[in-house]
């Protein structure tokens, strides 16, 4: 049986939503784990926030620490039932606690909140995971060709100090994106990530970054890069000079859905159409031409706002035209002459 320790990299203290409370970007654990039976156990471990019992702390509080969890299996003979203990705990030096979390022993993804414990301090209102000095995890781990063992593993900070990420819509033509760091480190640029559905992310825009400062640094863009009447997630990633890279959580962006103005012309039709879409769309936008019984005549793939297409070979009839466009379906009876 082996296993492995990486780091990589992640952010703590960072709420869904369009604003996040001032954090220090660190590394995470990643570790991986592999049986006699030669399947793997792959976990990411990242503690990501402190939560206090109370905003009142003038003789301490009581307080869980949130741990941010990936746990997935991979090659041959993966148990049905996944491995029989999974669990850790986080110690925190400030507080002198060592703090108990459990996982999900056949996999997953989501975050575990950790046993309740005291401490005497009086920041209840500002604490943190750095604060806190919650930066050492010990995983516990046991299952079909697993030996019981305990695997430790310490976490450092990373070199960005950042005060919010912001991601808003501007009507519904455009995402605006507003980010604050209040010191960069080594920091060679930003990149905006979007997605749809939180699994499958794109780069659509990069930001030169300070490289070293001290100072507060605001940043802003704006994107197209949107899909209407849908969720749309953002996230922030850093890179820094030696490549190295630290990300944010997702903030959503709910954009209202646009009204569609496609139009065709001449109508009647004769030696050729113009489609205007009304507007530039983000991904190519698909069009068939179909005659009255169904049968589809042509196939196109629309990339820019105004096509203009060939029909002087098609017969004299009633036809039509459908569009898909991320608003939906738009339907067009075109007469041919």
């Amino acid at each position: 049986m082996k296993y492995y320790i990486t780091k990589a990299s992640t952010t703590v203290l960072l709420l869904l939503g369009l604003w996040l409370r001032v954090t220090t970007l660190w590394a995470q654990c990643e570790i991986e784990v592999e049986s006699s039976n030669n399947y793997k156990v792959h976990i990411s471990l990242n503690p990501t926030q402190i939560n206090p019992a109370s905003s009142s702390c003038a003789f301490g509080y009581n307080y869980t620490v949130s741990v941010a969890y990936d746990v997935s299996f991979s090659g041959p003979g993966v148990p049905a039932a996944g491995v029989w203990t999974l669990q850790g705990t986080v110690s925190c030096a400030t507080s002198g606690q060592s703090h108990f979390f459990n996982l999900p022993n056949n996999g997953g993804t989501g975050t575990s909140v950790s046993a309740n414990s005291y401490y005497n301090g009086t920041d209840c209102n500002t604490t943190t995971i750095a604060s806190m000095g919650c930066d050492a995890i010990a995983l516990q781990i046991n299952g079909p060709g697993i030996s019981n063992r305990t695997i430790t593993c310490n976490i450092e900070p990373l070199p960005i100090t950042l005060l919010n990420f912001y991601a808003f819509a501007e009507g519904n033509e455009a995402v605006k994106l507003q980010w604050t760091t209040s010191s960069e480190k080594n920091n060679a640029y930003f990149s905006i990530e979007h997605s749809l559905d939180m699994q499958q992310w794109q780069t659509i825009l990069t930001k030169e970054g300070a490289g070293n400062t001290q100072a507060i640094r605001r940043y802003e863009a704006q994107t197209q890069h949107f899909a209407p009447g849908r969720i749309n997630y953002y996230r922030l990633k850093q890179t820094d000079f030696d490549g190295q890279s630290t990300q944010t959580e997702a903030v959503a962006v709910s954009m209202e859905r646009m009204p569609v103005v496609v139009s065709v012309y001449p109508n009647p039709m004769r030696e050729q159409i113009t489609i205007d879409l009304g507007r530039t769309y983000t991904q190519p936008v698909k069009a068939k031409l179909t005659d009255m019984q169904g049968q589809v005549i042509r196939e196109w793939v629309l990339e820019e706002a105004q096509t203009t297409k060939p029909v002087g070979d098609l017969r004299s009839g009633v036809y039509l035209l459908s569009i898909y466009t991320p608003e939906g379906w738009e339907h067009i009876k075109l007469l041919k002459v």
